[in-house]
């Protein structure tokens, strides 16, 4: 089950997980990322890449940390 991750405490809950992410952007899987690293008011950094909030959506499970 996916969830999207929008707000702060969303994707800080995720990296405390250890949550795969995944990013989407223009309804397209962008990349399948990983841990979120460190994220701004206006980006998330991911597998060392740095993603624009305005242009692309996260997703994460719920039930499956990085292992």
């Amino acid at each position: 089950m996916s969830v999207t991750l929008k707000s702060d405490m969303e994707l800080f809950a995720a990296a405390l997980a250890g949550v795969r992410v995944y990013i989407v952007a223009d309804s397209k899987i962008v990349d399948y990322g990983g841990i979120v690293e460190e994220y701004t008011q206006d980006y998330v950094r991911i597998g060392g890449t740095w993603y624009l909030r305005e242009s692309c959506e996260f997703f994460g499970s719920k039930f499956m940390p990085e292992s």
